[in-house]
């Protein structure tokens, strides 16, 4: 199994899944502005798309789209509890965080405010969104440990990400305490700090 990746992008959800799971995979960077893998590859030819995460799960399979990457990790280890059983209530609870997480944060706010060609009013109402989104995650976190249940699950993993996006380009969470506070404490998991270091030592 190969995850391709970029340091720092959404695909470092799915590194800490990997990790948190203790599923053996094998990593290759890919540079986004050229769509070339570490290795010299077409990355164009593996994930047509041309996004990551992409997870190579061999003879022919790549499996593409960050929430189906990370529901897919979690069930090759349902013991890890990264995800409910399917079927359930909480397994649909899960998929709505992923949702939440990826088009409301990830695609509204981060996408518009990284991307290029975004003029300066489209990066600063993305900005100005980022608070209205926090809202609900304080709603919840305020009575809940983590995204779903009683336990990390790879919403938590997603969200993780988003946070520490939010953190390096000085996004403030002073207005909301409960989210504060599961970002220090999630931040600090082994399997996100791992995989923060790992990535960010690529990044020089």
């Amino acid at each position: 199994m190969k995850l391709y990746f970029s340091p720092l992008a959404c695909s470092l959800a799915t590194r800490i899944a990997l990790y948190e799971a203790g599923i053996d995979a094998t990593f290759e960077q890919v540079t986004l502005t050229t769509k070339q893998t570490k290795g010299g590859g077409d990355y164009w030819g593996i994930a047509p798309k041309g996004q990551v995460p992409a997870l190579d799960l061999g003879e022919g399979r790549v499996l593409t789209e960050g929430p189906a990457v990370l529901q897919y990790v979690a069930d090759l280890r349902p013991e890890a509890g990264l995800a409910p059983a399917a079927g359930t209530y909480d397994r649909y609870l899960l998929q709505s965080w992923l949702n939440f997480v990826g088009t409301e944060i990830h695609k509204q706010v981060f996408a518009q405010m990284f991307n290029p060609a975004s003029p300066p009013e489209a990066k600063e109402f993305a900005k100005a969104q980022f608070p209205k989104k926090t809202g609900v995650l304080e709603h919840r976190l305020a009575s809940n440990d983590y995204l779903v249940g009683d336990r990390f699950t790879v919403a938590d993993a997603y969200l993780a990400w988003a946070l520490m996006m939010a953190g390096r380009i000085g996004l403030d969470l002073a207005s909301t305490p409960a989210l504060a506070a599961y970002a220090a404490r999630i931040l600090e998991r082994p399997s996100v700090a791992r995989a923060l270091q790992d990535e960010a030592a690529l990044l020089g």
